[in-house]
């Protein structure tokens, strides 16, 4: 009895030591993180991907999906397969849209979330001050929805906003592309001070002007600055990668899916210093003109043309090892048909590498239980009634019936 009393006293002493031990190396290591001069969201973005431990690997592809509208049937299935990076637009007014981000990350925190928010209204043009323009937009279109996002923002890597030229000037001329180039700085700054990285330019393709190398490097030098920035803050720039002729020769691709790959021959030569700033190819696939019904790949080749011309395609952006990833445009929306990945998941699921047994669980009535969502697999519904007939599956009101 005593020498069990003596034991558990040198134990107390023991255990006392070693907890004031902790709260001094708290206290320093606290004093260490709030030393950092990281937004707080940035800071939540390490403490979210530190406090999950993934139990899968993430995929070797470089492919990956733009979630549209809604988190679809496929774009689960593509998720569990473990895409590099996912983009998604208005995850603040769409619930599934947000499930989205939150089971990507949750299954791999060490994968990129892009952040898009639909910005309709003012077009800025080259007459207008391109910092107080970033400025106004920032206020009228970004801060609110980065609000509403709260502890959420954490979940979301990159925000590309705006779209392509949706509000500003395209990128044609020299003069634009040194408005661009000032207005982007700008909006990269807001954003990092409101907590997140930007993926700056959203260039469309077949931009920058230009119609050789030299042509185009002239076009890169105004942004060049800018691409230092964003270095400097951990952000990226994006190029919309689509091929127009469906076409797997790299010497016709240069000037389109593969046009970025001239932007990086002028930074290599002339600005080495951010010829290795990192780049999202966040739109790419098959387009001609942008037309919703017309321009995709289903309305102009077969399911196996499209697989393997992504295959060709995921070969070349994996020989650049600047380029992170690209968001194929798109899933879950079915205004944009003719892009429509619903039906090419499962093909998508093996080019990602997946290995996860295929869910077969039936969804009755258009009916899913959310708690048992989260296994990996493909979903069908019992009625055979296609996804796109605008019943979301995944919305707030959804009744369990798994009988």
């Amino acid at each position: 009895m005593t020498r069990c009393a003596k034991h558990i006293n040198q134990s107390a002493i023991w255990l006392t030591t070693l907890s004031v031990f902790l709260i001094l190396f708290g206290i320093i290591s606290g004093s260490a993180i709030t030393s950092n001069p990281q937004p707080q969201s940035l800071q939540s973005q390490a403490s979210f991907k530190s406090n999950i431990i993934s139990t899968q690997a993430i995929s070797t592809s470089k492919l990956g999906i733009f979630i549209l509208s809604n988190y679809s049937i496929g774009a689960k299935q593509i998720i569990t397969a473990g895409p590099k990076v996912i983009k998604v637009m208005d995850p603040h007014l769409i619930p599934s849209l947000m499930e989205a981000a939150k089971e990507y990350k949750n299954r791999y925190p060490e994968g990129i979330v892009i952040l898009r928010i639909y910005t309709p209204g003012k077009k800025y043009i080259v007459t207008d001050d391109p910092i107080g323009s970033a400025e106004e937009y920032f206020k009228q279109n970004i801060e609110q929805p980065l609000n509403t996002l709260g502890s959420d923002l954490s979940l979301f890597d990159y925000i590309e906003s705006p779209n392509e030229a949706d509000n500003t000037p395209v990128w044609s001329t020299i003069e634009e592309m040194t408005w661009l180039a000032k207005f982007w700085k700008r909006l990269a700054e807001l954003n990092y001070q409101k907590g997140i990285k930007t993926c700056a330019a959203s260039i469309a393709v077949g931009n920058v002007g230009g119609s050789d190398d030299e042509e185009i490097g002239r076009h890169i030098a105004p942004f060049v600055d800018t691409l230092r920035y964003l270095k400097s803050i951990g952000s990226a720039w994006c190029y919309h990668a689509y091929t127009l002729q469906i076409s797997q020769d790299p010497e016709i691709e240069q000037w389109y899916s593969l046009r970025y790959r001239k932007f990086y021959k002028y930074l290599q030569s002339d600005a080495p210093d951010v010829a290795d700033i990192p780049m999202i190819l966040s739109e790419g696939g098959i387009d001609q003109s942008g037309n919703q019904t017309k321009s995709g790949w289903k309305a102009r080749v077969p399911a196996n043309q499209y697989v393997a011309w992504l295959k060709w395609f995921d070969s070349e952006i994996k020989k650049d090892s600047y380029i992170l990833g690209t968001t194929l445009f798109q899933i879950g929306d079915s205004f944009w048909s003719s892009f429509d990945l619903e039906p090419l998941a499962s093909q998508l699921y093996d080019l990602l590498g997946g290995t996860g047994t295929p869910n077969t669980s039936c969804l009755k009535n258009n009916t899913v239980e959310r708690s048992h969502i989260d296994s990996p697999g493909s979903y069908s519904l019992c009625n055979d009634q296609d996804y796109s007939s605008g019943i979301d599956i995944r919305s707030d009101n959804v009744i369990l019936d798994r009988s």
